[in-house]
Order: structure tokens, then C-alpha cells, then sequence
């Protein structure tokens, strides 16, 4: 595969992928897949109500039917989160998500992650291997 094949297929990675560090013995890649609890409230005056499950381009997603991307990669972990306190606030989905909550803030989100693991790659699979997805701050990791 061409270097700009595997450049093609960073920029079109999924914006929820962040580097893991590699721990299976070979050669593996793995990607951290992450996934948002979004809850929404009317006005600073109500509670936060009904959970959605968004990535981070703000797409409807779900953690129970997150798909892999093909028979070759399965899943090192289960799911987790940053724990009960992890929850990042914000006004809108495009401002800026803070740990203390605002005043007039009306979202909240927590994130989780899950690794995905690609076993046996092969040195044609990596040769011209660009790590770095420029669209997501995100590289893969390879032992």
C-alpha cells in the first residue's frame, strides 16, 4: 500500500481516535476508541436530564453498538470511565467543555474509551504507515 493509500485512510479515521501505547507481544496496533454521555438541561434553573450518546463531532452514537471496523481487530478492554466526578460542562456543544461547572452552563459530558487491537500486521501493512490523523490528534501505535 502507497503512502498516500495510508494517507487517505488517516484522514478519513473516525475523529474518536487517540493514541494507546502497544502491549501484545509482535506486531499490533491499537486505537482508542472514545465515546460521550451527553445530558442536557432546559435552563440553569433544571437538572440535567436524559442521557445521549455522542462522539466528538457531536454524531448520535452508541457504546452497545459500537461496531469494529472489520473481522480483523477485536477488543482489548471494556469500556470506561474518567469515574462518577468526571463529568465536563459547557454552554453549548461547540464551546468550550470546563471541570467546574458555570453558571450558565446547560451540557454536560463524560467521556469513555475503549481499546480496539489489530493483531499480526504485517511489515507491508506498516511500510509508508502514516501515525499521525491529522484530522483527530490521534496516532496509531505499533509494537
Amino acid at each position: 500500500m502507497s503512502a498516500d493509500q495510508h494517507n487517505k485512510q488517516a484522514d478519513a479515521a473516525p475523529a474518536s481516535h487517540q493514541a494507546a501505547p502497544s502491549s501484545a507481544a509482535g506486531k499490533t496496533v491499537q486505537i482508542i476508541e472514545l465515546i460521550y454521555e451527553l445530558q442536557k438541561r432546559k435552563s440553569i434553573f433544571h437538572n440535567y436530564e436524559k442521557s445521549e450518546w455522542v462522539d466528538s463531532k457531536m454524531h448520535a452514537s452508541s457504546k452497545d453498538n459500537f461496531q469494529l471496523p472489520d473481522a480483523s481487530w477485536q477488543w482489548l478492554t471494556d469500556w470506561k470511565d474518567e469515574g462518577a466526578d468526571a463529568w465536563e460542562y459547557g454552554s453549548s456543544w461547540q464551546s468550550k467543555f470546563e471541570i467546574a461547572e458555570g453558571i450558565f452552563d446547560t451540557m454536560r459530558r463524560k467521556k469513555y474509551s475503549r481499546i480496539r487491537i489489530k493483531l499480526a500486521v504485517s511489515d507491508a501493512e506498516l511500510e509508508g504507515t502514516i501515525f499521525f490523523f491529522s484530522c483527530c490528534n490521534a496516532h496509531t501505535c505499533v509494537n
